[in-house]
């Protein structure tokens, strides 16, 4: 089995030159590199790094600072689009190395090929607009189109250091990364693979590619047409092809696939709207239950209270001559 992360180191005229391919991730072999350069320039060839993840970004960075405290000068060339995209999210990912140049992503409607063009950053820069240079196809002539939002992908030419680097490298150092001919600045771009396709229960070493390395940020319609998805951060979850990206239709549970993104949204929204429905019918009745606690409450305190009746007493004709003899009773009353 191949190692995701792989490297090699060329030595000319005190100059040390390190490619640096597949996966940078947490299995990187960075240290290990690292102790095999000293100080002096080091050209670093970035071309075939594929996809770099959240710990391999940290690694880099860690990485790059401990050898630049040897005292090293970094030139990195021909960076990849997972490294341009780094670039463009992580504000120290270059450290104080010096970018020479890097690949843009192309993409050819008429052969449907997805290439790769070299271009040189200080021209780049200097040309002070960011757009994408016009490129014809090296297969069928046909002009190309540029594969992301060019504002967003060379945004990293304002901060990132790009100064003239022929002065400082010895002679036929041109051998080693500078790339000439029209026709060599294109190379082709495979397709990221499918999760079905690649097979993690066989084979648990296969690391996934993180957002910023994606093959492309355009969905393509049958037709050859294109347009694109309204975001850099957008990710597009429907298929250019069934080769690609979507692969034939389930026949077992077993080839079952999740749910995509759209179904998912339509579920969360449902569950969403019904959670926010029985937080309002349970507010509802706590609120009604306490004021009819407080209305009985207050029904209690107006009650008033039963006093006992006062007790009548009648006095009798005869009680106020009470003193007086029976004859003289008798006398008055009649």
């Amino acid at each position: 089995m191949a190692e995701k992360f792989r490297y090699s180191i060329q030595k000319k005229d005190n100059v040390t030159y390190v490619k640096v391919s597949g996966i940078i991730d947490e299995d990187n072999k960075l240290q290990e590199l690292g102790e095999k350069l000293g100080g002096g320039l080091i050209v670093i060839d970035l071309a075939e790094v594929e996809r770099i993840n959240s710990c391999g970004v940290r690694d880099w960075v860690t990485w790059l600072g401990k050898v630049e405290e040897k005292g090293a000068q970094l030139i990195l060339v021909k960076a990849s689009p997972a490294i341009v995209a780094q670039m463009n999210l992580v504000n120290n990912f270059t450290g104080n190395a010096i970018i020479a140049s890097f690949y843009a992503p192309y993409y050819c409607n008429n052969c449907d090929k997805e290439k790769l063009y070299y271009i040189d950053a200080l021209p780049m820069k200097e040309q002070g607009a960011m757009e994408a240079p016009k490129v014809r196809c090296d297969e069928c002539d046909h002009l190309m189109e540029f594969d992301d939002m060019e504002e967003s992908y060379f945004a990293f030419l304002r901060h990132v250091r790009i100064e003239p680097i022929r002065a400082i490298l010895p002679d036929d150092w041109e051998q080693f990364f500078s790339v000439d001919e029209t026709s060599a600045r294109l190379i082709n771009r495979e397709r990221t693979p499918t999760l079905n396709k690649l097979n993690l229960k066989s084979n648990p070493d296969v690391s996934l590619p993180s957002f910023a390395s994606l093959p492309s940020l355009r969905e393509r319609t049958g037709s050859g047409t294109s347009r694109p998805t309204g975001s850099i951060k957008t990710i597009n979850s429907s298929s250019r092809d069934s080769s690609t990206f979507g692969g034939p239709v389930a026949t077992s549970p077993s080839q079952v696939s999740m749910p995509t993104s759209g179904s998912d949204s339509g579920a969360k929204k449902g569950m969403d709207k019904k959670v926010i429905i029985l937080i309002v019918v349970a507010v509802i009745l706590f609120i009604a239950t306490l004021v009819l606690l407080i209305m009985a409450l207050n029904s209690d305190d107006k009650t008033p209270s039963v006093q006992p009746s006062p007790t009548v007493s009648f006095i009798s004709p005869t009680q106020p001559f009470s003193f007086l003899p029976s004859p003289c009773k008798t006398a008055l009353l009649s």
